[in-house]
């Protein structure tokens, strides 16, 4: 039992429960808030954001067996907080698909900023799906009643997932701030909306690249503690409430274009729409290229 640290193991099961259970709360607010407002949007995009909905919440279930698990029907066995349960692979490996689907549709808004050019978007998702690949991997290997132990000779494919994470986030950032900062005119409201999709694109690639950095040097310095896994399930939040915030943001970003700087309620962490349009002033003077999607707000 004196080899037992509770801090470590089941600690970090509570608090990554209280924390990733506020995180679902929170998408679960913007996914109801993205449904009431995607009235003109097209039907496959209704259907990837349910689905990602559907797969946060089952995210969440495997987390709550984790602590469940830990804290209920394994209480007071101590030698239990040293082997594996099979939710917390289950949870790893949903986490990684939900990575996906969202790194997918970024890459789509890439794709097409780009005049959809492969060469200059493939790099995104051939990581994402190399990070998907590696973690499928690792999480395989994760049979359920294993020791910490058998975590070493899986970490290979634990550390390809790392680097790939990394990878697709900082090419994803790299790449929508060199396309916006390209779509720049001598037009202020433009250039406003633009700098804000700039800014937080690179605190949204900072912080999912942090969150991996971390999931990684705690892997390495406490291979037998759940602490890496905290890291690794936050990850998949962060990048679903990206993806929720940019679409629901279109309306504040389209009135700082038309002038209304002032309604801009929370920044966009990406681009939210498929298409680019083209503007007119209060004269009806040509503006040039406009990223936000034009329809009108239900």
């Amino acid at each position: 039992m004196s080899s037992v640290h509770l801090d470590g193991t089941l600690g970090v099961i509570q608090i990554a429960s209280m924390v990733t259970s506020v995180a679902y709360g929170i998408t679960t607010l913007q996914s109801y808030t993205y449904f009431h407002r995607s009235g003109g949007d097209p039907v496959h995009l209704k259907i990837v954001i349910g689905l990602l909905w559907v797969l946060d919440t089952l995210h969440q279930c495997f987390l709550c067996h984790v602590a469940y698990s830990y804290s209920v029907t394994n209480y007071g066995n101590w030698v239990a907080l040293t082997w594996e349960t099979w939710s917390v692979a289950a949870a790893l490996i949903v986490g990684t698909i939900m990575n996906l689907i969202v790194r997918s549709f970024f890459y789509s808004q890439v794709w097409k900023l780009s005049g959809k050019r492969w060469l200059l978007a493939s790099p995104i998702i051939l990581c994402s799906l190399g990070e998907c690949v590696a973690m499928l991997d690792f999480g395989e290997k994760l049979e359920p009643a294993e020791p910490f132990a058998f975590l070493h000779p899986s970490s290979d494919a634990f550390y390809a997932t790392i680097a790939f994470s990394i990878a697709a986030d900082i090419l994803l950032a790299v790449s929508q701030v060199a396309l916006l900062w390209s779509h720049r005119s001598e037009f202020s409201r433009i250039n406003s909306a633009i700098r804000i999709m700039v800014t937080i694109s690179i605190n949204t690639g900072l912080l999912s690249t942090f969150c991996a950095i971390l999931m990684c040097i705690s892997y390495v310095a406490l291979p037998n503690t759940f602490v890496w896994a905290a890291f690794d399930v936050m990850l998949p939040k962060l990048l679903l409430n990206a993806l929720l915030s940019s679409l629901n943001q279109r309306k504040e970003l389209r009135e700082i274009v038309n002038g209304n700087i002032n309604q801009l309620s929370f920044p966009l962490s990406a681009l939210p729409s498929s298409t680019a349009t083209t503007g007119h002033d209060d004269k009806g003077q040509h503006l040039g290229p406009v990223l936000i999607e034009a329809r009108s707000e239900p």
